[in-house]
């Protein structure tokens, strides 16, 4: 029994020391110690409850249709990599409309710019009409004036016929085609419209001849078309003096196809076959789209002048 009291009495002492020496709690302590490794340096007016009333982040009040977007940001998983970055802008377009620049929209019917990818623009050098059509087939220009040579060649009375009552003759179309020395002077340029109805048959697609004045679509005369419609080719007189090719693209909206000018009616007089007519059957969306833009200038068929 005097062992447990003299325990007793060492132990009391112990705990009168500890409480002597005024040692915080260990919650206390702990507290302390965060308050010290978060604010170092704090202000000698600023209490530990104003610190943690400041140390408390914000909530933000995502209120209206501004705030919307932050709200889904702030959902969304956070990604860092570039790859991240390009897919959020790729997936939001409508923020950095991408405007793309068009070449002699000023030369083009009003409204035919928004079918337009691209503009084909070849050198000045008297061959760029040609040079446009070959661009299409992969064919250097002296190749696509063969070609067209030999066209003339193989129908020569029925082109003749069809020319008669125009200014240029068929003799002076045969003797533009081919070039000499390779030096191409202004009587060597391509000449519309007998250059359409040449190229629709030579190449057996539709040539739509473009420009601010007047514009035609040339189907080929003797040959049914393909049970793939082909992609016509649309050439565009700017400027005056030169050539280039556009290339069109699908509607949107209402119009599903890219419009084509009403038919030379020459087409419509001399095509010297039953099944040509399917050519115009074939594209009647993209006629109807031409008559939805231009209705003024949907006179059916067009005679040139």
């Amino acid at each position: 029994m005097d062992r447990i009291n003299n325990s007793d009495d060492s132990m009391h002492v112990k705990i009168q020391k500890i409480e002597e020496l005024n040692v915080p709690k260990a919650s206390d302590s702990l507290y302390e110690k965060f308050l010290e490794e978060k604010y170092p340096n704090p202000p000698a007016s600023t209490s530990n409850s104003e610190l943690v009333k400041k140390s408390k982040p914000k909530e933000d009040k995502l209120t209206g249709t501004a705030n919307l977007q932050t709200f889904f940001d702030k959902c969304a998983p956070k990604d860092n990599s570039s790859s991240s970055k390009s897919t959020s802008v790729a997936a939001r377009p409508h923020l950095r409309p991408v405007r793309r620049c068009i070449p002699y929209t000023e030369e083009f019917p009003s409204g035919l710019s928004i079918f337009i990818q691209t503009v084909y623009d070849p050198p000045r050098d008297g061959d760029c009409g040609y040079n446009c059509i070959g661009s299409a087939f992969n064919l250097s220009p002296a190749e696509v004036r063969l070609k067209c040579h030999k066209e003339l060649q193989r129908l020569d009375s029925w082109y003749k016929n069809l020319w008669k009552n125009m200014e240029t003759s068929y003799e002076e179309i045969f003797n533009t085609i081919l070039v000499l020395d390779n030096h191409v002077s202004y009587q060597n340029w391509m000449r519309m419209p007998q250059m359409g109805h040449v190229l629709s048959n030579a190449f057996e697609v539709p040539i739509v001849w473009i420009s601010k004045v007047q514009s035609v679509t040339f189907f080929p005369f003797g040959i049914p078309p393909p049970s793939t419609p082909p992609t016509p080719i649309y050439l565009a007189f700017v400027q005056g003096n030169h050539w280039v090719r556009l290339n069109m693209s699908k509607g949107t909206g209402m119009w599903k196809d890219p419009p084509l000018p009403p038919i030379d009616r020459s087409w419509c007089e001399a095509r010297h076959t039953r099944s040509a007519i399917n050519w115009e059957q074939l594209y009647q969306s993209n006629f109807v789209t031409w008559s939805d833009l231009f209705p003024k200038s949907s006179s059916w068929p067009i005679d040139i002048d």
